[in-house]
């Protein structure tokens, strides 16, 4: 697991060896793909995958998509498309970009009201109004699922990449966070509300609501494969581990700088 702390540390935690290893200081962005690691102060991005990539920041980004030698930093507003470090192309945005993702090599953007697919040298190839109020987040994974999250409407929305409705994930309170994720074959969301996470089945009729040991509001939502658990965070420093089909969630690790991020 890794944890980026509110004092800009970037630790690696093994829970099973009790053991905490700072990987990196003055660390202000990080995230980890499946061929990739980003890792981001405030002047540099380096892209960890079958080579090191370097990059000088100018301003602050939100994101980063990696498409085999593609690199896409997205920013508040903006998208740059870079190769090997030089920018290539650079699109502004009048609307403020909600979130992004990545279908067949194609990049997804969300905002207020709609979805905009762009080919790789940012021009459209597609849009979409959305019935979606107030969206926050987008996820859309390996299997062609897109979930959008809405706390105004206490729902995440599950969609095809091709826009029908596969499900929708109501929540007594706001929610704050999902992952969808697949175990023994079966294919489920996790969704944060409060200091509580619901998991319902995708692919099967399944649900439940577990408590948690955390005190505040969970932010972050992540499913590891390897211990085919589900892990959060809030911000006051807390990780918790939940087990799909039993429990609650159990603190496991607590951070006294407070999290920024967590990954699995």
């Amino acid at each position: 697991m890794n944890i980026l702390t509110k004092r800009n540390e970037l630790l690696k935690v093994e829970l099973d060896r009790e053991r905490v290893e700072v990987e990196g200081e003055g660390v202000v962005f990080w995230k980890k793909g499946r061929e990739y690691r980003a890792v981001g102060s405030e002047e540099y991005l380096e892209i960890e995958g079958e080579k090191t990539t370097r990059i000088h920041l100018f301003r602050k980004i939100e994101d980063v998509l990696v498409i085999g030698d593609r690199i896409y930093l997205v920013g508040d507003r903006w998208i740059e498309y870079l190769e090997r470090s030089k920018l290539v192309k650079e699109r502004e945005f009048a609307e403020k970009i909600v979130g992004v993702g990545v279908f067949e090599e194609m990049i997804v953007v969300l905002q207020q009201e709609r979805l905009l697919v762009l080919d790789r040298r940012l021009k459209d190839v597609g849009r979409t109004r959305i019935s979606v109020r107030y969206p926050e987040k987008l996820l859309i994974t390996e299997d062609k699922i897109m979930g959008i999250l809405s706390a105004t409407e206490k729902t995440v929305f599950l969609f095809t990449t091709s826009g029908s409705e596969i499900k929708k994930i109501r929540t007594e309170g706001r929610p704050s966070a999902f992952a969808v994720f697949k175990e023994n074959g079966e294919t489920y969301v996790a969704v944060a509300h409060g200091t509580k996470i619901r998991v319902e089945g995708v692919t099967r009729s399944f649900e439940r609501e577990a408590e948690t040991d955390h005190v505040t509001g969970i932010f972050e939502v992540k499913y590891s494969e390897k211990d085919k658990a589900i892990y959060s965070a809030s911000k006051e420093g807390i990780v918790c581990r939940t087990e799909l089909e039993r429990g609650d969630g159990e603190a496991v690790y607590v951070e006294s700088a407070g999290i920024e991020k967590i990954d699995v």
